[in-house]
């Protein structure tokens, strides 16, 4: 093979010298700055975008957990017992016993007598939720209905993510189940119950710690 001429190799190395040291015009490289400086941004606004999803979901999460009213996986539950005053009264309402009470109870825990506030009971029915008994006796005062439970047995878990106001040495606690409104606290060592639909959620604890402030 012919030895290649000096002069053809100095002259492709002064070409490759003088490409190394080419750089873009000045008026160019000031118009591609903006756009390397917005590929930057973009890069850090994905970056902080995935970050906050994880975190807003990781947040949603707990949200949800709050919001629901204490539910137990197979236990009965306020919300549970609440639910089954949706159902209509099967009997007629019980009478006055005595001062502030009616002649129904459960376990010892009697109803209490509304008539004095202008809340008269109608109706009552008893149901069952897993082995508990649930006896609902409803109150009406012009057109709403108002519902008071009492559940047999021990106190039902409280549920969480609720309003709570003590009176006296008892906590009531209010929360939304659906479109009910619900306050619940634990008497005689029974729970109880008060609900409405439509009904503010102020009037139902004024009902439900009557007995407390009478």
């Amino acid at each position: 093979m012919p030895s290649e001429d000096p002069d053809e190799q100095r002259g492709r190395d002064l070409v490759r010298a003088a490409s190394a040291q080419v750089r873009a015009p000045r008026g160019l490289r000031a118009g591609l700055e903006p756009l390397r400086r917005d590929a930057r941004r973009r890069r850090r606004t994905r970056a902080l975008t995935i970050a906050l999803g994880g975190a807003l979901a990781a947040a949603a999460a707990v949200v949800l957990a709050l919001a629901l009213p204490g539910d137990v996986p197979d236990r009965p539950t306020v919300a549970g017992a609440a639910a089954l005053a949706e159902r209509p009264a099967t009997r007629p309402p019980p009478g006055p016993a005595g001062p502030r009470r009616l002649s129904a109870a459960v376990e010892g825990v009697a109803f209490p007598d509304w008539g004095d506030v202008r809340w008269p009971p109608t109706g009552m029915r008893t149901d069952r939720i897993d082995d508990r008994a649930v006896t609902t006796v409803f109150y009406v005062r012009a057109g709403r209905t108002v519902s008071y439970q009492i559940v047999a047995g021990d106190p039902l878990p409280p549920p969480v993510a609720t309003r709570q106001e003590m009176v006296g040495d008892t906590v009531y606690r209010t929360f939304r189940a659906g479109e009910r409104t619900v306050v619940t606290w634990v008497r005689g060592g029974r729970t109880c119950i008060v609900s409405g639909r439509g009904v503010r959620a102020e009037i139902l604890r004024r009902l439900a710690t009557w007995e407390a402030t009478t």
